[in-house]
């Protein structure tokens, strides 16, 4: 079973503000 997964972040870092971060996971048919 192959995956791709994808992860991506935003923000200005703790000490500026709030960070927000995502991820998301698909299964590769063959």
């Amino acid at each position: 079973m192959a995956l791709i997964v994808g992860v991506d972040e935003v923000g200005r870092g703790c000490l500026a503000g709030p960070v927000y971060a995502s991820a998301v996971v698909w299964k590769k048919h063959k």
